[in-house]
């Protein structure tokens, strides 16, 4: 089982995040400096709420995040995978338990980036990933980073799903967070975007369009198999 969780964070302050999470032994290994403010606040606060996630989910603890030869984030010695995405405000935080995960999320602009999809992976096409494997939850943090308003969605259920509507140029933002989240599974980076063609015959993608706080994105899940 695989759960997918979309996490509202901009109500934590910048400071408040950096301080927080450097004072968290399991998760201060992983995080990085060196960005903008934003971007540290964003990243920050997604393992705050992952270190929230875990406990909250019936995962028990979260173990110490390590960090592999590539760079990827895991959990020492336990069963559970993760992966973690974040744009302004939003976490994306995907949670395995026993399989390599990818995710990635990307909001919905003016701008058309079909080109650069087309670019790295034309007209690929991934194995798609089974709604049945994945459980979908939306979170906040609080100004106090704690979790509140969890609820948990059926990811085939469109009744009670704000699907965003695709147009022409939002086709090019699934392309990339599949492609994102690709890289992301098998830990790789872009320098992995050469041997793509390989890496499809063992890597299913799940791509939702949704509505959340107001803004559209598109998230992308991709499973090892």
């Amino acid at each position: 089982m695989i759960r997918l969780i979309l996490c509202d964070t901009g109500a934590l302050p910048p400071d408040s995040a950096i301080e927080m999470a450097n004072g968290i032994p399991e998760i201060c290994g992983v995080l990085r400096n060196g960005k903008s403010e934003e971007y540290l606040r964003d990243s920050y606060a997604s393992y705050l709420a992952l270190h929230r996630l875990f406990p909250s989910l019936g995962l028990g603890a979260l173990p110490c995040l390590l960090r592999d030869g590539m760079g990827k984030p895991y959990p020492e010695g336990s069963r559970y995978g993760i992966s973690i995405s974040h744009r302004s405000g939003v976490a994306l935080i995907g949670i395995s338990d026993g399989c390599e995960i990818g995710v990635d999320i990307e909001r919905y602009t003016d701008k058309d980036i079909s080109h650069l999809a087309d670019r790295f992976i034309k007209d690929m096409r991934f194995k798609e990933l089974k709604c049945t494997d994945v459980e979908l939850y939306f979170a906040k943090l609080d100004q106090s980073a704690d979790l509140e308003n969890i609820s948990k969605n059926c990811v085939n259920d469109k009744n009670n799903l704000q699907i965003a509507q695709i147009d022409s140029h939002r086709d090019g933002y699934s392309a990339w967070t599949a492609l994102e989240s690709v890289l992301k599974c098998e830990g790789c980076g872009f320098g992995g975007v050469s041997a793509i063609e390989e890496l499809k015959e063992h890597i299913s993608v799940m791509t939702l369009h949704l509505e959340f706080n107001g803004s559209a994105y598109a998230i992308s899940l991709a499973k090892k198999q």
